[in-house]
C-alpha cells in the first residue's frame, strides 16, 4: 500500500506540473474544468464499489503489457492536430488542482464561466477523501488508521482503464491548451503591432507642422468614418489652442493690476500731474486759436437765425393747415351724410383715379364756359323787364348745379387724397408688422430646427437601444438553445452505453467544435453591435463637443471685446485733462 501511495503521489506531482504550465491561460481554462456531469459521477460510484483486480500500479506498466497505450500516445505526438475534449466532465483531482490555482483551496465552491444549467460543485463532492485526510481535513477510518499500516493521503484503488482514460484526457487537454495559448500569443502580437502602427499614425496626424499635407496624402486610403474622426480631432486641437490662447490673454489681463509701494505711487502721481498741466496749457492755447471768429462768421449767424425763424413759421403754418384740413373733413362728412347726393358720391368713390381726373377736367371746362357766358350776358344790352325776368329765371335755376357739382368733386378729390395718405400710412405700418412677423418666423424656424435635431438624436438613441435589446434577446435565445442541446446530449449519454475512448474523443471534439462555432458567431455579432454603437456614440459626442466649444469661444470673444472696450474708455478718460473745457464735451459724449 505504501508503494501504491508513493506512485500516486508522483502522479499527482506530474499533474500539478502540467497545470502549472497551463496557469498563464487564465481563468477560462480553469472554469471549464469545474463542471462534472451526473453520468460520470454515477459511473465512478459503480466502479469504486468493485474490488481491486490487481495490486500492480498502471503507471509502472510497460508498453508490452498494455498494447493500446503506445498507439494512443504515438498518435498524439505524431499528429500536430488539436485534440479537444469536453472540459465539463472532470474528476475531483482536477477540480482540486483548479481550486488551488484560483486561490480558493477547499473552502469555496468552484464556478464555470459558461452558465449552462447549474454547474456548481461543492467542495465535499469534488474533493476526494484521501486528499482531505492528507491535508488534515478528515480523520481516517478505524480500518484505515496508521496502527493498521495505513499512511494518510493514499487514495483508494482505481481500475487501469479509468486511470488510462484520465491520463488521456489530461494529455489532450494539455495539448489543446498549449495550441490555444500559441494562437492567443500570435493574436496578441498582431494586435500589438496594429496598435503601434495606429499610434504612429495618430502622432503624425496630430503633428501641426505636417498635419494638412499628411491628411491629403491619406484621403484615398481612409474611409468616411476615419476622415470624420481625423477632422474632429483637428478641430478639437484647434479649439484647445484657441482656448489656451484665450486663457493666456485672460491671465495677462488679470495680472495687469500691479501692487506698488506708496513712494512709487507718489512719484508716478507727480509725474502724471505735471503731464496733465502741460497738456492743459497746450489745449487752452489750441482752443483760443480756434475760438477766433472768421471774417464771415456774423453773416453766417444772421443767415442761420433767419432760417430758424422761417422754419418756425412754416411749422406753425403746417399745423394750422392740418387743423383746418381736419375741420373741413369733418364738415364734409357731415354734409355728405345730410345731402341727398350721397349716392352720387358713393358712385364717384367707386371710380378709378384716371376717370375722376377726366371728369374733373370736363367740369372745369364747363365751369369756364358758364363763367364766360355770364360775363358776356352782363355786358349785353338790357331787354324789357318781362323778357329779362324770364331769361333771368332760367340761368338762375341752371347755374348752381355745375358749381355745386364742381365743389362736390373737389371735396371728393381731397377726400381721396386723404384716404390715399391714410392708406399709405397703414401700408407702412403693415409692412413694419410684416417684417416683425418675418423675424419671428425666422426665430421660430430656428427653434423648430433645433427641436428637430433633438428629436432626430432621440430617435437615433431609441433605435440603437432597440437594436441592443434585439441583440440581447438573440443572445438569450442562443443560450437557451445551447442549454437545450446540452441537456439532450446528457440524456443521450445517460441512456446509451459507455463508448470507447476513441469514439468519446471524436464525439466530444465534434460537440466542442459546434460550441466553438456558435460562440464565434455570438462574439462576431456582439463585436459588430458594439462597433456600431461606439461609432454612433462618438459621432453624437463629437457634435455635442463642437457645439459646446463654439458656445464657449463666442462667450470668451464677447467677454474679451467688452473688456477691451472698457479698457479703452478708461484709458481715454484718464488721458483727458481734469479741469479743461473739453472734458465736459467728453462727458456729454
Amino acid at each position: 500500500m505504501s508503494w501504491l501511495s508513493s506512485e500516486n503521489g508522483t502522479e499527482a506531482e506530474e499533474l500539478e506540473d502540467g497545470y502549472r504550465e497551463l496557469s498563464p491561460l487564465g481563468d477560462d481554462a480553469i472554469s471549464a474544468i469545474t463542471y462534472e456531469s451526473d453520468t460520470d459521477k454515477k459511473i465512478k460510484k459503480k466502479k469504486s464499489s468493485k474490488p481491486p483486480r490487481s495490486q500492480s500500479s498502471p503507471y509502472l506498466a510497460s508498453a508490452n503489457l498494455n498494447p493500446r497505450k503506445a498507439p494512443v500516445w504515438r498518435s498524439l505526438k505524431g499528429t500536430g492536430q488539436m485534440h479537444t475534449e469536453n472540459p465539463m466532465m472532470k474528476v475531483p483531482r482536477q477540480l482540486w488542482l483548479a481550486s488551488l490555482k484560483q486561490g480558493n483551496g477547499l473552502t469555496q465552491p468552484l464556478k464555470s464561466d459558461m452558465d449552462i444549467g447549474q454547474a456548481w460543485v461543492s467542495p465535499g463532492s469534488s474533493t476526494p477523501g484521501y486528499l482531505k485526510e492528507a491535508l488534515g481535513m478528515k480523520k481516517p477510518k478505524y480500518s484505515r488508521s496508521s496502527s493498521n499500516g495505513y499512511v494518510p493521503g493514499t487514495p483508494d484503488f482505481k481500475e487501469k482503464e479509468d486511470m488510462y482514460d484520465q491520463i488521456l484526457d489530461l494529455k489532450k487537454m494539455l495539448h489543446a491548451q498549449k495550441s490555444e495559448a500559441d494562437v492567443m500569443k500570435t493574436k496578441l502580437r498582431r494586435l500589438e503591432e496594429e496598435n503601434n502602427r495606429k499610434d504612429r499614425q495618430i502622432e503624425q496626424l496630430l503633428d501641426p507642422s505636417r498635419g494638412s499635407e499628411f491628411a491629403r496624402s491619406l484621403v484615398d486610403k481612409r474611409s468616411d468614418s476615419s476622415l470624420m474622426v481625423n477632422n474632429l480631432k483637428q478641430k478639437i486641437l484647434k479649439l484647445e489652442k484657441q482656448c489656451k490662447e484665450k486663457d493666456n490673454a485672460l491671465s495677462k489681463l488679470q495680472t495687469e493690476l500691479k501692487t506698488t509701494s506708496l513712494e512709487e505711487m507718489r512719484i508716478a502721481m507727480e509725474t502724471y500731474y505735471e503731464e496733465i498741466q502741460r497738456l492743459q496749457m497746450l489745449l487752452a492755447k489750441a482752443e483760443a486759436e480756434q475760438q477766433r471768429p472768421p471774417p464771415e462768421s456774423k453773416d453766417s449767424l444772421r443767415r442761420q437765425k433767419a432760417l430758424n425763424a422761417a422754419v418756425l413759421k412754416l411749422s406753425k403754418q403746417v399745423k394750422e393747415l392740418q387743423e383746418e384740413n381736419k375741420s373741413l373733413k369733418a364738415d364734409l362728412d357731415r354734409a355728405m351724410g345730410q345731402s341727398p347726393t350721397s349716392t352720387r358720391s358713393k358712385c364717384y368713390s367707386e371710380w378709378s383715379k384716371q376717370r375722376l381726373v377726366r371728369k374733373i377736367s370736363e367740369l372745369e371746362k364747363k365751369l369756364e364756359a358758364t363763367q364766360k357766358s355770364s360775363t358776356e350776358q352782363g355786358k349785353s344790352v338790357e331787354v324789357p323787364g318781362t323778357a329779362s325776368a324770364s331769361q333771368g329765371d332760367g340761368p338762375s335755376v341752371q347755374k348752381p348745379e355745375p358749381l355745386e357739382e364742381c365743389e362736390r368733386l373737389k371735396n371728393l378729390v381731397k377726400k381721396i387724397k386723404e384716404d390715399r395718405a391714410y392708406l399709405q400710412e397703414r401700408l407702412g405700418s403693415r409692412e413694419a408688422d410684416f417684417k416683425k412677423l418675418q423675424q419671428e418666423k425666422s426665430e421660430l424656424e430656428k427653434q423648430l430646427q433645433k427641436l428637430k435635431d433633438r428629436q432626430d438624436e432621440r430617435e437615433e438613441i431609441n433605435r440603437l437601444s432597440q437594436k441592443i435589446r434585439k441583440l440581447e434577446a438573440e443572445l438569450e435565445d442562443e443560450k437557451r438553445e445551447k442549454g437545450a442541446a446540452l441537456e439532450a446530449a446528457k440524456k443521450k449519454e445517460s441512456h446509451g452505453s459507455r463508448p470507447s475512448s476513441v469514439r468519446s474523443a471524436s464525439s466530444t471534439s465534434l460537440r466542442q467544435g459546434s460550441y466553438a462555432s456558435i460562440s464565434g458567431d455570438e462574439k462576431k455579432r456582439k463585436r459588430e453591435a458594439a462597433q456600431l454603437i461606439q461609432k454612433n456614440w462618438r459621432l453624437y459626442k463629437g457634435r455635442k463637443k463642437e457645439k459646446k466649444h463654439l458656445e464657449e469661444t463666442t462667450f470668451l470673444q464677447a467677454a474679451l471685446r467688452g473688456h477691451l472696450a472698457r479698457h479703452r474708455m478708461l484709458s481715454a478718460a484718464a488721458a483727458s485733462p481734469i479741469g479743461s473745457p473739453g472734458s465736459g464735451n467728453l462727458a456729454r459724449q
